[in-house]
């Protein structure tokens, strides 16, 4: 939280508030004191500048709302998040990424831990990797320990074809989990 009331701190009030619009909902925020491309957006001759607005369209309504609600609060809503805000949570991971506040990121892959499971795992797993954010290892090793599972899903197969660097990544790191383990029963048995 301090690094969000720092980020106030230093605004330029000059900057002013921006309407953001989402599929035609609008959002009011002094979206520059806690973004750095919002910043760089309003400090250049550009048409979000010339206009006061941004258009966002790359996204859902709800996750805008969620994004401004953090902007203002320096907190996600405390309703608590289920496997069903799934697309919720990797909307707000996408402007979180977008808009670079990081500040946001932390709280997004906390959520994202929390809701994990082997229905939704895999869709988690291309999000953090394409976002390149932490909890990887934490996502590798929920679906090592229910792979079983995993595999026998109907999105498994598309997976496999659309991300073979991911699973590439996930068995290699089995197979130096299992010669760990060999190596360890080894040095058990020669003692």
């Amino acid at each position: 939280k301090q690094e969000f009331v720092n980020n106030f701190e230093q605004f330029d009030q000059e900057s002013g508030d921006v309407t953001i619009i989402c599929d035609g909902k609008e959002f009011k925020l002094l979206l520059s004191s806690q973004s750095p491309v919002f910043k760089a957006m309003f400090e250049v001759d550009s048409k979000e500048n010339k206009e006061n607005c941004v258009h966002i369209a790359d996204c859902t309504p709800e996750a805008v709302e969620e994004f401004m609600f953090f902007l203002y609060n320096a907190m996600l809503r405390p309703a608590g998040f289920t496997s069903a805000d799934l697309e919720l949570m990797l909307g707000l991971v996408h402007l979180t990424s977008k808009y670079q506040v990081s500040v946001l990121m932390a709280s997004c892959l906390d959520v994202l831990m929390d809701i994990m499971d082997v229905d939704n795992v895999l869709q988690i797993m291309v999000a953090v990797d394409k976002y390149q954010v932490a909890g990887i290892e934490t996502v590798c090793e929920f679906m090592k320990e229910n792979i079983a599972v995993i595999v026998i899903k109907e999105d498994w197969g598309e997976f496999v074809v659309n991300y073979p660097s991911l699973v590439k990544d996930l068995i290699l790191d089995m197979n130096q989990e299992m010669i760990d383990i060999k190596d360890a029963l080894k040095d058990k048995n020669i003692n």
